[in-house]
């Protein structure tokens, strides 16, 4: 019975490695495009009634549209053709915010061509004059895109690296958070959940 059992647990494991193993690093990429609302983007719309409401389009990977919306000195990010009906069209850090000027796009090929499947976006924010920094993963998903985790910088020399640890995991094959999406540190250790 236990060599039986035994197989079973190898048979499975090695599936798991054939099936669940991450893309070799030849499949993803990178690539980049500018964010600078001055030069990259058009400002679609500006509202002066007191909301702060601001609209803007820019280009992306592929001709990929990306919309930022500006609220209350808070940042929306979104994707796309669908980008305002999205679940990121309504995320946002907590804090008053603002995007960096450069968005990574994570990239697998498919089809012999390299597909967006993910992005990573660094937010500077600000409450009560203390400032911090968050590398933001979002999904991308057809006609949907989500943030599957929040990367802060303080305190983590490899950041960068662990967005694109969690871009590539959890934004390939997880889904979308339900209410909290989580903050992550070095080796994806879920260190904050709200």
């Amino acid at each position: 019975m236990r060599h039986m059992v035994r197989r079973v647990v190898v048979a499975a494991a090695i599936a798991c490695a054939m099936t669940c193993a991450p893309a070799r690093a030849a499949d993803v990429s990178s690539a980049y495009t500018g964010l600078d609302l001055d030069k990259d983007c058009k400002l679609l719309t500006l509202s002066n009634e007191g909301s702060g409401l601001a609209e803007w389009r820019c280009k992306g990977y592929g001709g990929m549209e990306v919309r930022l919306v500006e609220s209350d000195l808070r940042f929306h990010v979104s994707y796309g053709g669908n980008a305002g009906n999205q679940i990121a069209a309504g995320q946002t850090l907590p804090r008053f915010n603002r995007p960096h000027k450069t968005l990574e796009w994570r990239l697998m090929k498919q089809g012999g061509r390299p597909v967006p499947f993910a992005t990573i976006l660094r937010f500077f924010a600000e409450a009560d004059g203390e400032k911090a920094q968050y590398l933001v993963v979002t999904k991308l998903a057809g006609e949907e895109a989500c943030w599957v985790g929040i990367v802060p910088v303080a305190g983590n020399k490899q950041a960068n690296e662990t967005a694109r640890q969690l871009a590539d995991s959890l934004a390939r094959s997880g889904k979308c958070p339900q209410d909290v999406v989580p903050h992550y540190g070095p080796g994806l250790t879920v260190i904050e959940a709200r």
